[in-house]
């Protein structure tokens, strides 16, 4: 890990909105070695709307996505995870494990 992967995690106000009729998903992501490459990740779920929560752990290469299904389908968190890998630099694949 360099200084130049640093990644800093995203911030934003949850709406009530996207608890509402809230899911749990898991997913195991292939690619993530490093923390920073788990905030890529958890940046790109987190940053959609109807994600009201979002964990990605590096040493078990999972995640946890607390979402919306009427708001944002499982299919976009899918994306979202392939298209955090910063440009082509990460390439990052998840699979639903438990929906």
């Amino acid at each position: 890990m360099s200084d130049t992967c640093f990644v800093q995690a995203v911030s934003r106000q949850i709406t009530a909105e996207e608890y509402a009729k809230s899911r749990t998903l898991f997913l195991t992501i292939q690619g993530i070695n490093c923390p920073n490459c788990a905030t890529r990740v958890y940046n790109g779920l987190a940053s959609l709307s109807g994600v009201a929560e979002a964990q990605v752990n590096h040493l078990s290469s999972q995640a946890r996505v607390i979402f919306n299904p009427d708001l944002v389908s499982p299919a976009t968190l899918l994306d979202a995870v392939a298209q955090a890998g910063d440009g082509g630099h990460h390439n990052y694949r998840a699979v639903i494990i438990n929906y």
